[in-house]
């Protein structure tokens, strides 16, 4: 088993991934806010500011009415112009055809209503008997004179409430206060100085006839200016407010409604681009669990749009490993079970002989037979120990240029140590070229080569170099029988031999054309087998001519 985990990239698919929700929630959030608010605006938020401008001005716009309904028609410019001082705003009279409202509020205006423009936070009355038009002109806008918004906002209405309460006896103030309250949305109320709940420096100030406010919590959240207004008249004083409650009842579930929607809309773009991502590691989870449970077939299938399917590649990548190493320790166990039952049987057999002969020179004869024996199960051993390292991990490698042709002719006076039968020709092309290879490694592969093929040529072998575009092959040909095309492929499998007796006598123990194979994948290579022009077989390992990592 060659197969190596490839290192994958997961901090860069997390910041990938994090880039990627950051960008969607910012794209969702603008989209929302260009899209989402402006219908908020219309549908919902501008309903409840007409209410609050209504709200705010209504009892005000109400007692001014009345104060120019009880006049003719010519002196009402004069009668407003006495109290329009009073007002931090601009309180005017306009011809009814001048007003642009839509048609709506032009129908509750002529139906005598007070009727709020939120857009520019103004107030209208049609008086009666007339196409006269009471403005409250741009309530927001603070005037030049004035120190606070909330002096602006109320200084005009307790104007008013002065002007009821003046040259009327004292005992009938609180009921014309709760008489005129009536016209307002708010508390209007009468309460005597000396109970007020204020500060030293704020009963100063009420007590020079400013006007005194309170700011709150409340009135902070509504956008008030004050939630409590007061200002003396004679030993009592006026208190108007608290404002900021109906307010609230009424923004509060319009802004939740906008927040939950905004978020709605900010979620499920981002919950569309998680769902590949939950979908894949409920297939990481469920495979992993089958694989835990002794399938180690089980995969998980990437998903496409998923930020996690480099976790999938990983655990695939190591499940196929661990499979792979349960399946080669298998075919191990047992290859190896069959290799050494034949020289443990045989050094059985020879003990056995050996026991019951009474002549030396058979005795002697049976215990070389029994060292031979030995020597194989070392061999093999050996091959066997090897092998497993070479399964388990790659060695450190030491990659090095030579020229083919010099390396080759070095190779050779190897081969023909180790074996002194078939005739080894080496043919190289006319001009030799270098090479990237680890030397004592490619060494190994090329001698496994040729003494697999010294074990059935019949008389001649031949090693050949070419150079094919930018790979090197080298080809190990022999005139022996050669080798079935069904068994091309498995003969690279350990312990498969081209004698399937597995006699030992052919010599070799089925690991050697493995580790060729082993080598090859380590030099980014590969290795086959095919018919040689000698009749036998042909043996082909080719690796690029350059280190590749």
């Amino acid at each position: 088993m060659n197969q190596e985990i490839k290192q994958l990239q997961g901090g860069r698919s997390l910041l990938k991934a994090i880039l990627q929700a950051i960008a969607i929630l910012a794209i969702t959030a603008g989209l929302s806010q260009a899209l989402l608010f402006p219908l908020f605006q219309g549908a919902l938020l501008e309903s409840v500011q007409r209410w609050e401008v209504e709200y705010l001005n209504g009892g005000t716009v109400e007692l001014l009415a009345a104060e120019l309904n009880s006049v003719s028609v010519d002196r009402r410019p004069d009668q407003l112009a006495r109290w329009a001082p009073g007002f931090g705003f601009a309180v005017t009279l306009q011809d009814l055809k001048d007003i642009d409202l839509d048609v709506e509020s032009m129908a509750r205006l002529r139906n005598s209503d007070v009727v709020g423009d939120p857009s520019t936070y103004s107030a209208y009355r049609l008086l009666d008997d007339s196409r006269q038009v009471l403005v409250f002109d741009k309530t927001k806008e603070t005037a030049a004179h004035l120190v606070t918004e909330a002096q602006r906002g109320n200084m005009g209405t307790l104007l008013l409430l002065e002007n009821l309460l003046r040259n009327q006896p004292q005992e009938t103030w609180t009921a014309i206060i709760e008489a005129a309250s009536g016209n307002f949305g708010y508390p209007v109320d009468l309460a005597t100085a000396a109970d007020l709940d204020l500060t030293k420096a704020q009963l100063a100030e009420l007590e020079a006839g400013r006007i005194v406010t309170i700011a709150t919590e409340d009135s902070i959240t509504a956008d008030y200016p004050a939630e409590l207004v007061y200002k003396k008249f004679a030993d009592n004083a006026l208190v108007l407010g608290p404002f900021s409650p109906p307010t609230l009842r009424r923004f509060y579930p319009v802004i939740s409604a906008y927040y939950i929607i905004l978020g709605l809309v900010v979620l499920i773009p981002l919950v569309l681009w998680l769902a590949p991502t939950w979908r894949s590691m409920n297939q990481l989870s469920n495979a992993t669990a089958a694989f835990g449970q002794g399938n180690f077939a089980a995969r998980a299938a990437p998903i496409r749009g998923s930020k996690s399917n480099h976790l999938i590649d990983i655990f695939n990548q190591m499940a196929g490993k661990i499979q792979s190493l349960v399946q080669s320790n298998k075919a191990l166990i047992n290859a190896v079970s069959h290799e050494l039952r034949t020289p443990i049987s045989r050094i059985e057999f020879n003990i056995e002989l050996a026991r019951q002969s009474t002549d030396i020179e058979e005795r002697n004869r049976q215990l070389g037979r029994i060292e031979h024996s030995v020597d194989q199960l070392k061999t093999m051993v050996a091959e066997m120990l090897q092998y497993a390292r070479f399964d388990r991990e790659k060695p450190s490698f030491t990659m090095e240029s030579v020229q083919i042709g010099e390396w080759l002719q070095s190779e050779r006076e190897n081969w023909r140590n180790n074996d002194a039968g078939p005739d080894i020709q080496v043919i190289l092309p006319d001009g030799t070229f270098p090479v990237a290879l680890e030397r004592y490694y490619m060494s190994r592969a090329i001698s496994n080569l040729v003494l697999n093929a010294a074990r059935f040529a019949k008389s001649s072998i031949k090693v050949s170099a070419v150079k094919i575009d930018d790979y090197c092959e080298i080809s190990v040909s022999d005139d022996g029988p050669g080798v079935d095309y069904q068994e091309r492929t498995r003969i690279f499998e350990p312990f498969v031999r081209r004698d399937e007796s597995r006699n030992r006598d052919s010599g070799g123990t089925g690991l050697g054309l493995a580790i060729v194979r082993q080598i090859a994948s380590w030099h980014t290579g590969e290795v086959w087998v095919e018919d040689s022009d000698m009749a036998g077989a042909k043996f082909v390992l080719r690796w690029p001519l350059t280190e590749r990592s």
